[in-house]
């Protein structure tokens, strides 16, 4: 028999909650059951593996399993958490040697608002945390952005037991950008290693500004301190990173025009100057000759930002901030020109322009609702069938031909 002191992470994404089974609960009543007293049970972000959900991770071991039911809850329990031998019918063995992610390349949204959070019933279809995507590629993870979507992320890297170096890539430093930092899970671990890559210029302070002063915000006044190491390094545009987690030194500039060495991960970046203070960096990913562009807080005006279709030219997926409707953007009274933001018609443009296949409608206005992103979502689409609003919880796979978003299973009873 188990002697306990297993932790238990169930899947809180929006695929799996809408599968509509009460995962949390129903693990915690057959624990209570087993008179399991030190088994914890509690709620991370999203596991991935969307397709399958309701998802649940076991740790120590990081055992992933898939597809939950009452009845193959209760059977973990009984014979995993209760006697220690994992069961072999709902493990996802594939989702637990990468989470290695060996080949992977995919994109995953974990905030996509701009400005400030959205609350309340009429935004959950869409989400309501600020800025933050997560790319997964050739087992590498890559964060673009540190808004509040950090928060739900970071403790999804906890709950994966994943203690490799993390990357983040931050576009600039207003504050639906970083705001998530100080609340990030592995900030507060031990032995991690936290890489930051930010543009140059003189608001570049804020960053670790924020994180020094984090410890006399009442959320985390009990926190033990920043226990994890941190290096920044600052680039002005135009730069080749090199990244590899598994590497004694994982973040390199890479060296001319030659290969990329085996195992890493390349991005290159360009500085827009449409943004107010300092501009947006952009950042292109590639992997296996496919590649995707993060490009937020970019204003394209008409006939589009040339030097960003050319940076972005023929990839699979840009990111795009499309934060006003056309008609917010020219509004007689009340325009917002000059504001750093883009428009949907504006990311249409630029991907035609550019020969980009697919456009991830991003930063979205913090007071549009799940109607008008529906509305935005159509429109869009029709203009560019490729085009599409990105949502909390969506999940976008590159390597396929066709647009595709990692969706839910169908229920089970």
């Amino acid at each position: 028999m188990s002697t306990g002191g297993y932790r238990v992470y169930v899947c809180a994404g929006v695929h799996c909650a809408a599968q509509q089974v009460d995962t949390v609960r129903l693990f915690a009543e057959a624990i209570a059951a087993a008179e399991l007293g030190a088994v914890s049970v509690q709620t991370s972000g999203c596991l991935s593996r969307c397709e399958r959900g309701p998802n649940a991770m076991v740790h120590p071991g990081g055992v992933a399993y898939v597809g939950l039911t009452r009845a193959a809850i209760q059977t973990i329990v009984s014979e995993h958490l209760r006697d220690g031998v994992p069961v072999p019918a709902y493990r996802d063995g594939a989702f637990e040697e990468g989470h290695t992610m060996t080949q992977d390349f995919s994109v995953h949204f974990w905030g996509v608002r701009g400005s400030h959070p959205s609350a309340g019933p009429e935004f959950v279809e869409t989400g309501g945390n600020t800025s933050c995507v997560e790319v997964r590629v050739a087992g590498q993870r890559l964060i673009f952005d540190a808004g509040t979507g950090l928060v739900p992320l970071g403790e999804t890297i906890i709950a994966s037991g994943d203690v490799r170096p993390i990357l983040i890539l931050l576009s600039h430093y207003h504050h639906d950008h970083i705001q998530g930092l100080p609340h990030f899970s592995p900030l507060y671990a031990k032995d991690q290693l936290l890489h930051i890559v930010a543009p140059w210029n003189m608001y570049q302070d804020r960053v670790w500004d924020l994180l020094t002063h984090a410890s006399s915000h009442s959320a985390l006044a009990e926190r033990p301190g920043l226990r994890a190491r941190r290096r920044t390094m600052l680039i002005e545009g135009g730069e080749r990173l090199w990244w590899n987690a598994d590497s004694t030194m994982p973040l390199q500039v890479g060296s001319g025009s030659g290969p990329l060495p085996a195992g890493w991960v390349e991005i290159t970046t360009y500085r827009s100057h449409a943004h107010p203070r300092g501009g947006s960096m952009c950042y292109r990913v590639t992997h296996n000759a496919k590649s995707i562009v993060f490009a937020t807080d970019t204003e394209s005006y008409h006939g589009a930002d040339q030097g960003l279709a050319d940076f972005s030219r023929d990839s699979e997926l840009i990111i795009h901030d499309a934060h006003f409707t056309p008609a917010e953007y020219s509004h007689p009274q009340f325009c917002r020109q000059g504001w750093g933001h883009s428009t949907w018609e504006m990311a249409v443009e630029l991907a035609r322009l550019a020969n980009i296949r697919q456009i991830a409608l991003f930063h979205h206005d913090p007071s549009h609702t799940d109607a008008q992103m529906n509305e935005i979502d159509r429109e869009a689409s029709a203009a560019h069938p490729g085009a599409f609003v990105a949502r909390e919880g969506m999940g976008i796979r590159i390597e396929q031909a066709a647009p595709a978003c990692l969706e839910p299973a169908e229920s089970q009873p």
